[in-house]
């Protein structure tokens, strides 16, 4: 279905539109969900240069447990 006959089956009949929409909307909840449990905000993504990666943080930690021991 196109974007324009989704809205329409939206205001006509909203429990099919439900219905056909409720796997890509779970699927999005569950995205978003694994993405917060990795440590990202949901609106960061993933070639974010300001979100650090998991290596990236690792690796900080260990510098910083490393500096803290000087």
């Amino acid at each position: 279905m196109t974007p324009e006959e989704l809205e329409a089956l939206k205001a006509s009949d909203p429990e099919r539109y439900e219905a056909l929409t409720r796997q890509q909307r779970d699927e999005r909840i569950d995205a978003a969900a694994r993405w917060r449990a990795a440590g990202y905000s949901v609106g960061a993504s993933e070639c974010d240069p300001c979100v650090p990666t998991p290596y990236e943080r690792q690796g900080q930690g260990r510098t910083r447990f490393v500096a803290g021991d000087r």
